[in-house]
């Protein structure tokens, strides 16, 4: 299972105030995201207890700036270390070292990958039934024929 969530983000002096927003999947070892100022998160990590430990590499395909102020060219990328609650949407806000100037993180729930088990059972109930192709080979006219063998 994995959870996808809104995330928001602000540096802290000495550097001067800013703020982001962005979105981040976690889940299945998998760390995959982005925020407005044109970054792309891609990760993994492991769950040891109730810690979620990893890294990403925060990128800019098309340039952008970090929230520190710090202008990133295309193709340069930022490591992040995670070792922070798996609960994150309960966790408050979070502490990141980016590029060595701290980064405060908090996280809101948007939801769970994984399906209820009503979304299941309505998706299997409304599939259509498979037919072998040889039973459902039709002519032209719309009569079922002998398949050949």
């Amino acid at each position: 299972m994995g959870t996808l969530y809104a995330m928001t983000f602000s540096s802290e002096p000495p550097r001067s105030p800013a703020s982001g927003v962005g979105a981040i999947y976690i889940g299945e070892g998998i760390i995959l995201g982005m925020d407005q100022n044109g970054g792309r998160y891609h990760g993994t990590y492991v769950q040891r207890g109730d810690r979620i430990m990893g890294s990403a590499l925060l990128t800019f395909p098309q340039g952008g700036t970090l929230v520190t102020g710090i202008k990133m060219l295309p193709g340069w990328k930022v490591v992040l270390a995670t070792n922070w609650p798996a609960d994150l949407a309960n966790a408050g806000e979070l502490e990141l070292d980016v590029m060595q100037d701290m980064v405060h993180v908090s996280f809101e729930k948007i939801g769970d990958t994984k399906p209820s088990a009503a979304a299941t059972a309505v998706k299997k109930s409304s599939a259509p039934k498979k037919t072998s192709a040889a039973a459902s080979k039709k002519s032209a006219t719309g009569k079922k024929m002998k398949a050949r063998g």
